[in-house]
């Protein structure tokens, strides 16, 4: 009788353990794929950034060429066009959104592999 007693709690010990495996597990597989899918979020965010800031740069480029082509012209309109000073800034801000894109492109590409 005690043996069975011990064989069984034995077995009902085995089949916790496994149990918490498996749970542990499922919690690792959860937390790998909040990550992948809070990297493609950002990477996402990063997308919209550069397009708005390429847009940003666009009407600044325009801008100034507009005002060259009006003092070409002859029509020296005083141009007061606050964009064109802030290509410079522009263009800064866009390379660090790039360089970031980049890096969470790897990194999400690295948290696929891993799935």
């Amino acid at each position: 009788m005690n043996r069975q007693a011990e064989e069984l709690d034995r077995r009902r010990k085995d089949a916790y353990k496994e149990q918490q495996g498996q749970q542990r597990q499922l919690a690792e597989q959860q937390a790998k794929q909040q990550n992948v899918q809070a990297l493609v979020d950002r990477l996402a965010e990063l997308q919209q950034q550069e397009e708005n800031l390429l847009v940003e740069i666009g009407r600044a480029e325009s801008a100034q060429t507009v005002a060259t082509r009006n003092w070409i012209d002859g029509r020296n309109q005083p141009y007061t066009d606050t964009k064109e000073a802030g290509l410079p800034l522009l263009g800064g801000r866009l390379d660090n959104v790039r360089d970031e894109k980049r890096r969470v492109q790897r990194q999400l590409e690295k948290a696929q592999r891993q799935q």
